[in-house]
């Protein structure tokens, strides 16, 4: 049972008095998650846009995401079927 479930069984076994209680957490809960996931955007905005006008790459700006699939090419270009029409 995930976090969300146990979560959600919880709040329904509750008397009615603590449910408007309950529900009144959850919004302002919510509404924290939101806020904090618009800071850290606005963070990795303005990081990332003055690396982007010096002419960094997207390899640069995230580079633990570069290598995080197994099994797979390192470069497309290696393979000519993922190059063909490239720059017509």
């Amino acid at each position: 049972m995930g976090l969300r479930s146990e979560i959600k069984q919880l709040i329904e076994e509750l008397p009615e008095e603590q449910l408007v209680e309950a529900r009144r957490l959850l919004k302002a809960v919510r509404k924290a998650d939101r806020r904090v996931e618009r800071k850290v955007e606005r963070k990795v905005e303005r990081k990332a846009k003055p690396q982007l006008k010096q002419g960094a790459t997207l390899g640069e700006l995230v580079p633990e995401v570069f290598g995080c699939l197994d099994g797979g090419p390192t470069d497309l270009s290696t393979n000519p079927d993922h190059m063909e029409g490239f720059g017509e």
